[in-house]
């Protein structure tokens, strides 16, 4: 499978010259620069496939984008749009990543005072912005950040001295989300019950963030920080219905049972698989914010139907009548006591198996919660596989 390249980081330098420029009019004092701008190849850094429910490996990709050299207001003074595909046109600033990626870097001559390198990819940037607190004011709410061909990469950082003539920044791109990736369900027949079998009927993720704008700050569908918070669906299922308050991309659901999935029955225990192959998942794309708040963590909520505890035995409990459910607000690294409270943008948070109990579920959502043992791996796009089990 083709993998376009994300890069992980920029390095650019920026050397003081004499000469004339034809930079924009809102900086007009402090030293005349090249800046050399070097983008280094994804494929260095440790990136692991992440895939969509029950569908192939893909990666985030860097489609196009921009990158954004300002002065000290903010004032953008050169913009440069960057391509993966078509033909370089370096007289109207427009570069191939690969000419970035390639050992010589491209330099950018005469600029007047730079202070900060801004670089965005996937985004409604259109390069006409006049300066970086516009372009950071602009935001993505979470629906439209589940592809992860489009989803929103971007980073800043200022250019610092490293002697009198040369200044350097390094900028580590990132998207607007983490993903969670569930592979597998499994229920365990516990006390006096022997068996237990069931269907998944939905996977729904909770207490989310709606929106962020390009400053990394949570904020309302509409783009307002005002009043920004997570969204909580509650204990009510009619809650939990594709509209304009909850996303279709943030819940799988289907009456029968999650479709591409296996079943398996091993002593009291039943597990309820995606597609039946350890490469597949179901996984959704959240808002992810350096806010660390165990409250605001995401939950997952499990919908479960046809459920019969010691089917045909003289003990059978039948619960197929009606749902029943099983939710889970904690995660904890694996090994360890230590809580996740906050989602790592970049980062994927993998669940290989949510195990519940036969005590566990119950009639209504988030009446009671499991706990989530999750082996966090960090790297850039993270991989974490995670294990699951009641604390």
């Amino acid at each position: 499978m083709k993998t376009s390249k994300v890069f992980v980081a920029i390095m650019a330098t920026a050397m003081a010259l004499a000469g004339c420029t034809s930079e924009k009019p809102a900086e007009k004092t402090g030293k005349l620069q090249d800046i050399l701008l070097k983008f280094s190849d994804g494929s260095q850094a440790t990136r692991v496939p992440v895939n969509e429910p029950t569908i192939g490996g893909k990666k985030f990709q860097f489609n196009s984008g921009w990158l954004f050299v300002a002065g000290q207001t903010g004032s953008i003074i050169k913009a440069v749009k960057i391509n993966t595909t078509g033909m370089a046109d370096h007289a109207n600033n427009i570069y191939l990543l690969s000419e970035l990626e390639a050992a010589q870097g491209v330099q950018l001559t005469g600029l007047r005072a730079p202070t900060d390198v801004l670089v965005i990819a996937n985004s409604p940037v259109t390069g006409t912005e006049t300066s970086l607190q516009e372009i950071e004011a602009k935001w993505a709410d979470v629906a439209s950040q589940s592809n992860y061909t489009q989803t929103v990469l971007l980073g800043r950082a200022p250019l610092t001295p490293v002697n009198s003539t040369t200044k350097t920044a390094t900028v580590a791109i990132k998207p607007l989300v983490a993903r969670i990736e569930i592979r597998s369900i499994e229920g365990e027949a516990v006390g006096a019950y022997n068996t237990i079998e069931f269907k998944v009927k939905g996977i729904y993720t909770n207490n989310f963030y709606p929106a962020m704008n390009f400053r990394r700050e949570v904020c309302t569908a509409s783009g307002s920080t005002t009043g920004a918070d997570v969204v909580n669906m509650g204990s009510d299922i009619v809650n939990y219905v594709a509209g304009p308050n909850y996303p279709a991309v943030l819940f799988d659901y289907v009456a029968g049972g999650l479709p591409n999935s296996a079943y398996s029955a091993s002593g009291k225990k039943y597990t309820f698989a995606a597609n039946g192959s350890t490469a597949s998942y179901w996984a959704y794309s959240l808002i992810a914010s350096d806010v660390v708040n165990a409250a605001k963590m995401p939950q997952i909520l499990i919908r479960l139907g046809d459920m019969i505890l010691d089917k045909g035995l003289p003990t059978e409990h039948n619960f197929s009548a009606a749902d029943s459910y099983v939710s889970i607000d904690k995660f904890f690294e694996a090994g360890t006591t230590n809580q996740v409270t906050k989602l790592e943008p970049g980062h994927v948070y993998r669940i290989d198996k949510i195990t519940f109990f036969s005590s566990d579920f119950t009639n209504n959502p988030n009446e009671s919660f499991i706990d989530v043992i999750a082996i966090v791996q960090i790297a850039n796009w993270l991989d974490h596989p995670i294990n699951t089990g009641v604390q």
